[in-house]
């Protein structure tokens, strides 16, 4: 049952965008499959026990190139490198440039 993984994983998020350095796709090159491409997305939060993310928060998130994530916010840092929530200034643009200039550090 999909809720029943949510309460162990406190969030599930659905990929709107995602991001790949150069530099990742070489070093990913020599992985053994199945494994997920590093990289960072702009998602929605789809399922949420976690009142600080509720469903329909825009985030970012460095978790790989993935269409849904399960996450334990714990489990990542609270900045560009782990979750966060995209600022509320993003609301009247599409929340893909938070992967673009106006979000990538």
């Amino acid at each position: 049952n999909f809720q029943e993984v949510v309460i162990c994983f406190q969030l599930c998020v659905k990929s709107h965008s995602a991001s790949l350095a150069r530099h990742t796709a070489s070093v990913e090159q020599h992985g053994t499959p199945p494994m997920v491409m590093n990289g960072t997305q702009v998602a929605r939060v789809v399922a949420s026990r976690n009142n600080k993310y509720i469903n329909g928060t825009a985030v970012f998130a460095n978790v790989g190139w993935r269409t849904h994530t399960l996450i334990k916010p714990e489990d990542l840092r609270e900045d560009f490198m782990g979750l966060m929530v995209l600022p509320t200034c993003f609301s009247p643009l599409p929340i893909s440039l938070g992967l673009g200039a106006c979000g990538m550090p």
